[in-house]
């Protein structure tokens, strides 16, 4: 991570630290879905602090401080991008429940292409004055940008239609479907 080595650290340290971003996703994921299962009414809150996050955690990489604010940049950057990750996925599946793999992928589609983009853009963003603050000024723009989207959409009303529907295949070879109760106790 050259971010991190401009500060002095040593390669193995400015990896390890920069893999916060990452250790912090992998923690924040199931966290964001239990959080959301627990307090349905505020998904808004969770996405909109989560891009706050974001934002926060790209400006303190941005930033060229002390080493400690970088490697705090990387961790809150990873704690904002883990935490929408199953409310973004359960909207896309709420808007197609007659496709719900189609809408995960098309989710998976979209952040594809943010990395496949952005990635060169923050990369020119480091050849300009200021050590990369430009590239991480953008990714916080943008997160930013995103805030009035999360604030008009409204919180989802009942259970998932998935979650009712019966299984086709399931219910012609075995009968009734048996994980339908389980499903339905789960998500509330």
């Amino acid at each position: 991570m050259p971010l991190l080595e401009r500060d002095g650290a040593a390669t193995a340290v400015a990896g390890a630290l920069g893999s916060f971003v990452l250790l912090a996703g992998i923690v924040t994921r199931p966290l964001g879905g239990a959080l959301a299962n627990r307090w349905p009414t505020r998904r808004r809150g969770l996405v909109g602090g989560s891009l706050v996050a974001i934002a926060a955690g790209s400006l303190m990489l941005g930033a060229g401080g002390p080493l400690w604010l970088s490697a705090l940049g990387s961790l809150v950057l990873g704690l904002g991008a883990g935490l929408p990750f199953a409310v973004v996925f359960e909207a896309a599946q709420r808007l197609r429940p007659d496709a719900p793999a189609a809408a995960i992928a098309l989710v998976n589609g979209c952040a594809v292409l943010a990395i496949v983009v952005g990635t060169p853009l923050v990369g020119l963003g480091f050849d300009l004055p200021g050590d990369g603050l430009a590239g991480f000024a953008a990714i916080a723009l943008l997160a930013l940008g995103g805030l009035p989207f999360v604030v008009g959409c409204d919180p989802p009303r009942g259970p998932s239609t998935y979650l009712d529907k019966p299984d086709p295949v399931r219910t012609a070879s075995i009968g009734p479907d048996p994980g339908r109760q389980l499903r339905r106790e789960m998500a509330e």
